[in-house]
């Protein structure tokens, strides 16, 4: 068998490749993993995890076309197809990091802005305190909202028991008391009020709704599309259409 540098390169060429993908990958997790509780405005960085799958997934489609080629047939035209239909899904890849790039750093310099708006505003005026009131819900109610604490996409009633020093039950309880819901409902609902007072404020008219619904806490588009419309009936797109009438 008679094994030509081409062949050789490739192999090369797909095992330093791979090393990369899988680092950039790593780089990615531990990234999410270290900002996870942070309150800056964090990037985005999912969809280039994933990206990065579908790229590993190519180099894989490749590296078996070319290994088999070249311990099997060492065909001249099964050579050509791989280089071939790498040079495509290389190009495709690239062409789409750079179109999601710039998507989402879009949205991460609009959730930026946002935040500084936000942050500047007084929020107390919306959130008065219940004087007289000793109940611990309407504490826990009052720090939630006057803290934003409901902003922060990783919290969860295990989160904010600790917070409270407070047991997860005892919390649970509390909200399903006063508010007739469970902890991730209220704090969803928390979540679209301060998304339908950015919706139809019009200092915000001209940011995405993706940028909206993760400034409010929310982790994706889905999730506060879906939250959204059942808590209003309608889409947010169509809520800040018709607020606009």
């Amino acid at each position: 068998m008679v094994v030509n540098f081409y062949s050789i390169l490739s192999c090369i060429s797909i095992i330093f490749t791979s090393i990369i993908i899988y680092k950039g990958y790593k780089l990615i997790v531990d990234y999410q993993n270290e900002t996870e509780n942070l309150d800056s405005v964090k990037i985005e960085v999912s969809w280039l995890k994933r990206l990065l799958l579908i790229a590993m997934l190519v180099f894989f489609i490749w590296a078996l076309i070319t290994v088999g080629n070249l311990f099997i047939s060492n065909n001249d035209y099964i050579e050509r197809l791989a280089t071939y239909t790498l040079w495509i899904a290389m190009s495709f890849l690239i062409y789409w990091m750079g179109y999601l790039g710039v998507y989402h750093l879009g949205i991460f310099n609009q959730r930026q802005r946002l935040r500084v708006k936000i942050n500047s505003e007084n929020r107390k005026s919306n959130y008065k305190k219940h004087t007289g009131s000793t109940n611990r819900f309407n504490t826990i109610d009052r720090t939630i909202k006057m803290d934003r604490l409901y902003m922060n996409p990783s919290i969860s009633l295990s989160t904010a028991a600790t917070h409270f020093n407070l047991s997860e039950g005892y919390i649970s309880q509390l909200i399903n008391k006063h508010t007739n819901t469970n902890f991730s409902t209220y704090i969803n609902n928390l979540r679209i009020v301060e998304a339908k007072r950015i919706l139809i404020d019009t200092t915000y008219k001209d940011y995405t709704i993706v940028a909206i619904a993760l400034e409010a806490g929310f982790n994706s588009k889905s999730v506060f599309y879906s939250a959204f419309k059942k808590n209003t009936g309608i889409s947010p797109s169509e809520y800040r259409r018709k607020s606009r009438i």
